[in-house]
């Protein structure tokens, strides 16, 4: 092989490369925005849940958000039973966002709405 085809070789084998990082380093960016995107809707409609909730004297919002005696009576006692005792396997308190996710996993999305009503203007 001749010094000139090495080369040659050499400067395309790099460009494939580099458009592979840059390929790369572009979809990165794009899945962290739409992360991004994806924490502002869900912050967003836990202030409009935590929003609601207060108007109707079903919480108060005295950081953390807390339910009225009013609110916990809406709640059925079986799901009051598993949300405490699912509560109950975090070792530490968990920030708002991580417990509506691992709730979200754990329950069926469609239950909890079905058992808990608060009307929530979208």
């Amino acid at each position: 092989m001749e010094p000139l085809e090495v080369v040659g070789t050499c400067v395309g084998i790099l460009a494939v490369l580099g458009g592979g990082v840059a390929a790369y380093t572009h979809l990165i960016t794009k899945v962290s925005r739409v992360e991004f995107r994806v924490d502002q809707m869900w912050e967003s409609w836990a202030r409009s849940a935590r929003a609601a909730a207060t108007h109707q004297g079903l919480g108060e919002f005295n950081s953390p958000f807390s339910l009225t005696d009013k609110g916990r009576a809406m709640i059925p006692d079986d799901l009051k039973r598993d949300l405490q005792t699912f509560y109950k396997t975090f070792n530490k308190t968990p920030s708002d966002k991580d417990f509506w996710a691992a709730v979200e996993k754990e329950f069926a999305p469609q239950s909890l709405i079905d058992s808990i009503r608060i009307g929530i203007r979208g």
